[in-house]
């Protein structure tokens, strides 16, 4: 009994200590993507506060509504990117507002 005993708490060891370094990896990968979106999220949120305070009335009400829900502002503009990502929402959405503000955005 004893012998069984100690080959699980070696083999729980091993899965033990090999999760502990997963973990490295998956921090570094989740910093990797949170300075990615955070960049664009700067990005697309900064292209549409200038748009929409150089087109000013001139945009359509449905258009200004859906510019602002996505990208309105940097915390927004992460959200949307991170349900893109996470299949949270279809990009399709958020990029047929983005190209209002010109088609290079939703390239």
């Amino acid at each position: 009994r004893v012998v069984k005993v100690l080959r699980f708490i070696r083999a729980l060891r091993v899965l033990v200590f090999s999760l502990i370094h997963t973990m490295r990896s998956l921090v570094w990968s989740l910093v990797l993507l949170f300075v990615i979106m955070y960049s664009f999220g700067i990005l697309f949120a900064d292209a549409i506060t200038d748009y929409i305070l150089q087109k000013g009335d001139t945009i359509p009400q449905h258009t200004a509504d859906g510019l602002v829900r996505h990208f309105g502002s940097l915390v927004t503009s992460m959200n949307t990117l991170f349900r893109a990502i996470s299949g949270g929402v279809t990009w399709e959405v958020p990029a047929e507002f983005l190209h209002y503000v010109g088609p290079e955005w939703t390239v």
